[in-house]
């Protein structure tokens, strides 16, 4: 009988150990996301530039290629040969010399 009961006490023990385990852990991830909060308004905003001065800031090296560089570098890619590559189906053309076909 005094065996059991000091069974008990040792599951008791080791059940109540785990949760003041899990308690303190849980008590120190609270205390680091306070502070992550803390410093969320402390940070300085970003440098906003404007539209004007960035332009000028560096030029751009697209404007610096010929245009038979560009057109080597960024081959034009047929829409119907990029719907084939992607899965889907080519694109539907529709203007006055191709109108849209209506069912009748």
């Amino acid at each position: 009988m005094r065996l059991e009961k000091e069974l008990e006490n040792n599951t008791a023990d080791r059940i109540a150990d785990h949760a003041l385990e899990i308690k303190s852990k849980m008590e120190a991830q609270l205390a680091e996301l306070g502070a992550m909060l803390a410093g969320l308004g402390t940070e300085p905003p970003s440098k906003r530039h404007s539209p004007e001065r960035r332009r000028h800031a560096r030029p751009n090296p697209r404007g610096l290629l010929s245009p038979a560089q560009r057109k080597h570098r960024e081959p034009a890619v047929d829409p119907d040969t990029l719907a084939a590559q992607e899965g889907r189906l080519p694109p539907i053309y529709e203007n006055k010399a191709y109108p849209r076909a209506t069912m009748k």
